[in-house]
C-alpha cells in the first residue's frame, strides 16, 4: 500500500518517514494473514533469519519453524486471533540450515468493521538468553544430583527451621521426604539437644563462627536416638542469611561403643586381650604391655619391639606436650581423661590418626594408665571428603545464585526493551492507519 501510494505522489513526508523507521527498525517485523502466511517483513527480520523478501512472502511461517515447533505454531496462533495479542517463543530455522530462538511480541490489526486484518509482531533473536538458561538448568541439576545422590545425609534448613532433605538424611531418621518437608528440626531434634542445636544455630547466624560441628541426637520415627555428627555452614544473598546447608553422618554405633565401653570398663579390662581396641599400659612412663590390637596399630610383629619403650616414642613429636601435660596429672590422681585425637607413628614410620582415651588405676600399690587408641583413619577420610563436598555445594549455590542473577536483569532488560519498542510502533502504526483515513477522506471528497 504504502509504495502504490507513494508511486502515486500522495505519501506524506509522516508516513514516508514510518516506511524509512519500518525498513530500518532494530527489532525484526513480521506481518501475517489470517492463515499464517506472510504478507510483510522488514530489512531485521531478514538479517536475522537469511531469507529475501522474495523468500518470505506469501509463505505459511510454520515452513520456517524447526520441526517440533510446528504443531505448537498452530495452537497458538488460533489463540493469538481469539485473544487479540500474544508472546511466544519458537526455534526456528535459518537459510543456512541453523537454529535459532526468536523470541515474539505481536497484536492482531482489524479493519474498520472490526474484523481480523493482519498481525503485527516484533521479533528479537534471544539465543543467548536461552542458552543462559539451559546452562542455568544444568547447573541447578549437577546441585540436585549432588544433593540427592550424596551417601551423606543432607539437609538445607530454611531460617524459620523448615526442612528439604535428601535420601540419606530420610533413611537415617526414618521419615519420608514428604513427612519432612511438613516438619521443623526440632521436631526431628531430641528434647535435651534442642537447646543446644539452637544456640548453635544462633552463633552461625551472629557470625561468631562461619562453619561449625557438633555431635547431636535426633529422634527416629519409630522413637529410636540416633546420633548424628552435624556440620553446618549458612548460605547468605546481600548479606542476609537464607538457609543451612548441612550434613549429618549417623554415627550411633560409634556413641553406643562408647558408652558400652564405659559402663562395663571391669568386664573390658577383663577382655582386654581380646579387645579390637588397641591398649596399652603406662607405668613410670614405660610401656608396660600391650594387646594384640595394639601390636596390629603400632605395626609390630613382636611385642619387645614395643615393651620398654617410653609411650612418647609411638606418638607424633606434635603432640608430646600435651600428652606430657595429661600424664603428669594422671599420674597425680586417679581420673578419666577426655577422648583426643592424635598421631601415632608406627615401626615403619607411617602416621595414623587415632582417638585415644586414658584412665589412670591403681595397679600393683601404684598409679598407672590405661590407654584406648581406635584407628579413625577412614572417618578423618571421609571428614575430609564432607567438607570438600560443602566447599563444592557452596561453590555451585554461588554459581547458581550468579547465573540467576545475571537471566533475571537481562530479562528484565529484554522486557523494559520489548516494551517500550512495542509501544512506539504500535503508535507509528495508529499515526499511519490515522493518515491513511485522512487522504481516503481526501481523494472520496474530489
Amino acid at each position: 500500500m504504502l509504495d502504490e501510494k507513494k508511486g502515486s505522489g500522495e505519501l506524506p513526508e509522516s508516513v514516508e518517514r514510518f516506511k524509512l523507521f519500518f525498513e530500518n527498525a532494530p527489532l525484526g517485523y513480521q506481518s501475517l494473514d489470517e492463515n499464517g502466511c506472510f504478507i510483510e517483513i522488514n530489512d531485521r527480520w531478514s538479517e536475522v533469519l537469511g531469507y529475501s523478501r522474495e523468500e518470505v512472502i506469501g509463505k505459511w511461517f510454520g515452513d520456517f519453524l524447526a520441526k517440533q515447533y510446528v504443531e505448537g505454531f498452530r495452537e497458538r496462533f488460533q489463540l493469538f486471533k481469539s485473544q487479540g495479542n500474544i508472546h511466544s517463543e519458537f526455534e526456528m530455522v535459518r537459510k543456512d540450515g541453523a537454529t535459532i530462538f526468536v523470541g515474539f511480541d505481536g497484536r492482531i490489526g482489524y479493519t474498520p468493521e472490526g474484523s481480523f486484518k493482519q498481525t503485527h509482531c516484533i521479533l528479537d533473536n534471544i539465543s543467548e538468553r536461552v542458552k543462559a538458561e539451559n546452562l542455568l538448568r544444568e547447573s541447578e541439576e549437577r546441585f540436585r544430583q549432588l544433593f540427592e545422590l550424596s551417601p551423606v545425609g543432607k539437609s538445607m534448613t530454611g531460617i524459620d527451621g523448615s526442612l528439604h532433605v535428601n535420601k540419606a538424611f530420610c533413611d537415617m531418621v526414618g521419615y519420608s521426604e514428604k513427612e519432612l518437608e511438613s516438619m521443623k528440626w526440632q521436631d526431628i531434634t531430641h528434647p535435651d539437644d534442642i537447646s543446644k542445636s539452637a544456640e548453635f544455630i544462633q552463633s552461625i547466624i551472629d557470625g561468631k563462627v562461619e562453619y561449625s560441628r557438633i555431635e547431636k541426637r535426633f529422634t527416629h520415627k519409630n522413637g529410636d536416638v540416633v546420633w548424628a555428627d552435624v556440620s553446618t555452614n549458612l548460605y547468605r544473598k546481600d548479606g542476609q542469611p537464607r538457609y543451612f546447608i548441612t550434613s549429618a553422618i549417623n554415627i550411633t554405633d560409634r556413641k553406643q561403643a562408647e558408652l558400652m565401653l564405659k559402663e562395663s570398663e571391669e568386664k573390658y579390662r577383663a577382655l582386654v586381650e581380646v579387645s579390637s581396641d588397641a591398649i596399652f599400659i603406662n607405668q613410670r612412663n614405660r610401656i608396660t604391655y600391650l594387646n594384640r590390637a595394639a601390636l596390629r596399630l603400632f605395626g609390630a610383629n613382636d611385642p619387645e619391639q614395643i615393651i620398654g619403650k617410653s609411650p612418647f616414642s609411638v606418638f607424633d613429636p606434635d603432640f608430646h606436650h600435651a600428652i606430657g601435660l595429661r600424664i603428669d596429672e594422671m599420674f597425680e590422681r586417679e581420673f578419666v581423661a577426655p577422648m583426643i585425637e592424635e598421631k601415632i607413628i608406627r615401626i615403619d614410620g607411617t602416621k595414623v590418626d587415632v582417638e585415644v582415651t586414658a584412665t589412670s588405676f591403681k595397679l600393683k600399690g601404684e598409679l598407672a594408665i590405661h590407654v584406648v587408641l581406635r584407628d579413625v583413619t577412614e572417618r578423618k577420610m571421609a571428614e575430609r571428603q564432607i567438607v570438600s563436598f560443602n566447599e563444592e555445594l557452596e561453590k555451585l549455590v554461588q554459581l547458581r545464585t550468579a547465573e540467576l542473577n545475571e537471566s533475571i536483569a537481562e530479562l528484565e532488560e529484554q522486557t523494559r526493551v520489548f516494551v517500550g519498542r512495542e509501544m512506539r510502533i504500535i503508535e507509528l502504526k495508529d499515526r499511519v492507519d490515522e493518515l491513511e483515513r485522512q487522504l481516503k477522506e481526501k481523494m472520496n471528497s474530489k
